[in-house]
């Protein structure tokens, strides 16, 4: 299972992005405040919990944006489409929603859960890595 195609709009700075992956790596490199945190930021709050979102992920001024990543096997074969969507309510708090659709258009329940299962020993807690002495990195 491999991240096809991630997309966002109205996300932290980002007006409107799409990535297609070519190979397995994604190079994420740039000058400072070119957007590779918030790029970083887009696949942990696609993916991870609804704890990872900052309390303000929406772009300043909009009052929606999303999220979006297609899950599946290359070059084309989508298998899941993960969407978590942002709101900001009238008491200027922002609501979150999270689905994820399988190819055929059905709804997954529990969202969350399926996709910490799907993820669970392909991923890594970047910033726990970081933290880590040469050693644990090598182990990990």
């Amino acid at each position: 299972m491999k991240l096809l195609l991630i997309e966002a709009e109205n996300v932290k700075r980002i007006k409107f992005v799409q990535v297609v992956p070519k190979k397995n790596v994604i190079p994420v490199s740039g000058a400072n405040e070119a957007g590779k945190t918030t790029f970083l930021d887009l696949y942990l709050w696609g993916l991870g919990g609804k704890g990872e979102i900052t309390s303000e992920p929406l772009r300043t001024g909009e009052d929606k944006g999303y999220i979006k990543l297609h899950l599946g096997e290359p070059p084309d074969r989508v298998e899941y489409v993960v969407e978590r969507g942002f709101e900001r309510q009238e008491d200027g708090t922002t609501k979150t929603t999270y689905t994820v659709q399988r190819a055929d258009g059905s709804l997954i329940e529990s969202p969350q859960k399926f996709v910490n299962k799907l993820l669970g020993p392909l991923t890594f807690d970047p910033s726990e890595f970081i933290r880590q002495n040469a050693k644990d990195q090598l182990a990990t």
